[in-house]
């Protein structure tokens, strides 16, 4: 079993719900389902506002290569079977919920922490 490096996957505040769902299926160990929590911190280019919660991970090499790489209805797939692996229960989402959700979480994105404005 091949694992990365570690790599930022970015998620937008309002889908974090959906987003740790996914994770909880991904993340091999307990704690996924926390992958998302917080506030957002980052932007694409580091401007205010923030609009992503972003973390770094490692991910299996198939797990990455099917999240930047697969469609949506692969992903899933791909989702299935490591939760089937693991035996948890996989979320009963119809496909356009799936595509949306799995469609704006970003592998490798690399986006910028928000610097707060100094208080003068």
């Amino acid at each position: 079993m091949a694992w990365t490096e570690r790599v930022q996957i970015a998620a937008p505040a309002d889908i974090n719900g959906e987003a740790n769902q996914l994770f909880s299926l991904i993340d091999p160990d307990v704690g996924g389902d926390e992958t998302f929590r917080g506030e957002p911190t980052h932007s694409k280019d580091g401007s205010a506002p923030p609009t992503h919660i972003v973390t770094t991970t490692q991910l299996k090499e198939a797990t990455h290569d099917a999240l930047t790489t697969a469609g949506p209805m692969e992903v899933m797939d791909h989702i299935q079977s490591l939760a089937e692996e693991r035996g948890r229960d996989v979320p009963e989402w119809d496909a356009g919920k799936i595509e949306g959700v799995i469609g704006k979480i970003e592998v490798d994105a690399d986006y910028q922490p928000v610097q707060e404005a100094e208080v003068v």
